[in-house]
C-alpha cells in the first residue's frame, strides 16, 4: 500500500465503524492473498514495519516494486 491507506495496516487500526482492520486483513493473508507496505510511505508517516500488522511485508519503493510485479508476475494493481 502507498499514502494514507498504509495506516491502516498499522496494528490496532480500526475502521470508520470501528471494526478492527487487523482482522480483515488476516482473513486476506489466509487467503493467500500478499499484502505489501511502502517503506516511502512509512517513513513519510513516521511509521515503522514494526508497527505493522503481522504478515504485512514491506518494501522500499511501492511503485518500483508494484511495477515490477506487473511486468514480471502479471500481478493487478487494485485501488480501494
Amino acid at each position: 500500500m502507498i499514502g494514507a491507506a498504509v495506516r491502516a495496516l498499522v496494528e490496532g487500526a480500526t475502521d470508520p465503524g470501528g471494526g478492527a482492520y487487523a482482522a480483515q486483513l488476516e482473513q486476506l493473508l489466509a487467503e493467500g492473498v500478499e499484502v505489501f507496505a511502502c517503506g516511502n510511505t512509512l517513513s513519510t508517516f513516521n511509521l515503522n514495519p514494526d508497527q505493522l500488522t503481522f504478515g504485512v511485508e514491506t518494501v522500499p519503493v511501492g511503485l518500483a516494486a508494484l511495477t515490477a510485479l506487473q511486468l514480471e508476475h502479471g500481478y493487478a494493481y487494485l485501488k480501494l
